[in-house]
């Protein structure tokens, strides 16, 4: 695989994915009214670093990285919330774990079909 196509398929298209899930249900969930902007920049801010580093796991070591770098990107996400949208702690929780185990499952759905194509 060459490098861009690697870069493509590890960093970029789950962003692109993540962003395409997150937003529209972010928007159902936050009103404030610079969501849009926020959601875009706390994704970018936690999901190349996660999926960078995953790139280069594999085996045992891919999944304990993922479970570990899913946890700390609820945990970011929810302080990044509260802080740039002044939500409550409990809310911002509930809105990053929604919004990460909705990608989380986008991601798995595109991938079981997308390998299945290929």
């Amino acid at each position: 695989m060459t490098a861009v196509l690697y870069l493509f398929c590890s960093i970029l298209l789950p962003l692109i994915l993540t962003l395409a899930v997150e937003i529209p249900v972010g928007c159902l969930l936050i009103k404030e009214k610079y969501r849009i902007p926020v959601l875009v920049c706390v994704n970018v801010l936690t999901n190349v670093p996660l999926n960078l580093a995953l790139a280069f796991a594999d085996g045992t070591a891919y999944t304990v990285l993922y479970v570990a770098g899913e946890a700390a990107v609820i945990a970011v996400e929810t302080l990044l919330f509260r802080a740039l949208l002044s939500l409550r702690f409990s809310r911002a929780l509930k809105v990053s774990a929604i919004l990460n185990l909705l990608s989380f499952c986008a991601g798995v759905l595109f991938y079981v079909i997308f390998y299945q194509i290929i």
